[in-house]
Protein backbone atom coordinates (compact mmCIF):
# COMPACT_ATOMS: atom_id res chain seq x y z
CA UNK A 1 0.00 0.00 0.00
CA UNK A 2 1.55 3.50 -0.74
CA UNK A 3 1.94 5.80 1.35
CA UNK A 4 -0.87 8.06 0.25
CA UNK A 5 -3.36 5.61 0.33
CA UNK A 6 -1.89 4.51 4.67
CA UNK A 7 -2.16 8.52 4.83
CA UNK A 8 -5.83 8.60 3.72
CA UNK A 9 -7.27 5.86 5.56
CA UNK A 10 -5.67 6.63 8.73
CA UNK A 11 -7.23 10.00 8.38
CA UNK A 12 -10.30 8.16 7.44
CA UNK A 13 -10.78 5.99 10.30
CA UNK A 14 -10.67 8.62 12.78
CA UNK A 15 -14.01 10.33 11.55
CA UNK A 16 -17.92 9.31 12.37
CA UNK A 17 -19.36 6.09 10.75
CA UNK A 18 -21.76 8.45 8.78
CA UNK A 19 -18.90 10.29 7.61
CA UNK A 20 -17.28 6.82 6.28
CA UNK A 21 -20.35 5.84 4.58
CA UNK A 22 -20.35 8.74 2.89
CA UNK A 23 -16.84 8.39 1.41
CA UNK A 24 -17.19 4.92 0.60
CA UNK A 25 -20.43 5.82 -1.39
CA UNK A 26 -18.55 8.23 -3.31
CA UNK A 27 -15.57 5.68 -3.92
CA UNK A 28 -18.00 2.76 -5.13
CA UNK A 29 -19.65 4.84 -7.31
CA UNK A 30 -16.60 6.73 -8.68
CA UNK A 31 -15.15 2.88 -9.68
CA UNK A 32 -18.18 2.55 -11.13
CA UNK A 33 -17.85 5.38 -13.49
CA UNK A 34 -14.57 4.06 -14.53
CA UNK A 35 -16.26 0.81 -15.19
CA UNK A 36 -19.10 1.53 -17.34
CA UNK A 37 -19.29 4.18 -20.06
CA UNK A 38 -22.73 5.51 -18.89
CA UNK A 39 -21.47 4.97 -15.26
CA UNK A 40 -21.52 8.75 -14.53
CA UNK A 41 -25.16 9.31 -14.95
CA UNK A 42 -26.07 6.30 -12.97
CA UNK A 43 -23.72 6.91 -10.23
CA UNK A 44 -25.29 10.64 -10.32
CA UNK A 45 -29.20 8.89 -9.65
CA UNK A 46 -27.74 6.43 -7.21
CA UNK A 47 -26.37 9.42 -5.38
CA UNK A 48 -30.11 11.02 -5.21
CA UNK A 49 -31.41 7.68 -4.09
CA UNK A 50 -29.37 7.52 -1.21
CA UNK A 51 -30.11 11.04 -0.08
CA UNK A 52 -34.02 9.78 -0.58
CA UNK A 53 -33.44 6.84 1.41
CA UNK A 54 -31.41 8.56 3.90
CA UNK A 55 -34.22 11.27 4.51
CA UNK A 56 -36.92 8.85 4.82
CA UNK A 57 -35.20 6.72 7.33
CA UNK A 58 -34.37 10.16 8.90
CA UNK A 59 -38.24 10.97 8.94
CA UNK A 60 -39.33 7.23 10.28
CA UNK A 61 -36.64 7.49 12.99
CA UNK A 62 -37.76 11.21 14.14
CA UNK A 63 -41.01 9.90 14.49
CA UNK A 64 -42.47 12.48 11.69
CA UNK A 65 -43.24 9.87 8.80
CA UNK A 66 -46.95 8.81 7.80
CA UNK A 67 -46.35 5.18 8.35
CA UNK A 68 -49.43 3.01 6.88
CA UNK A 69 -49.97 -1.13 6.95
CA UNK A 70 -49.16 -3.14 3.77
CA UNK A 71 -52.59 -3.89 3.26
CA UNK A 72 -54.15 -0.18 3.23
CA UNK A 73 -50.61 0.64 0.91
CA UNK A 74 -52.20 -1.47 -1.84
CA UNK A 75 -56.05 -0.86 -1.15
CA UNK A 76 -54.82 3.21 -1.85
CA UNK A 77 -52.84 2.17 -4.98
CA UNK A 78 -55.49 0.31 -6.34
CA UNK A 79 -57.84 3.22 -5.92
CA UNK A 80 -56.10 5.16 -7.45
CA UNK A 81 -54.21 3.33 -10.52
CA UNK A 82 -57.18 0.34 -10.53
CA UNK A 83 -56.53 -3.36 -10.13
Amino acid sequence: MSTQARTVIDHLATLPLAVREEVLSYLVNSLEMDAEPNAAEQAAVAREWQAEINRRVEQVLAGSAELIDGDEAIARLRSRFGP
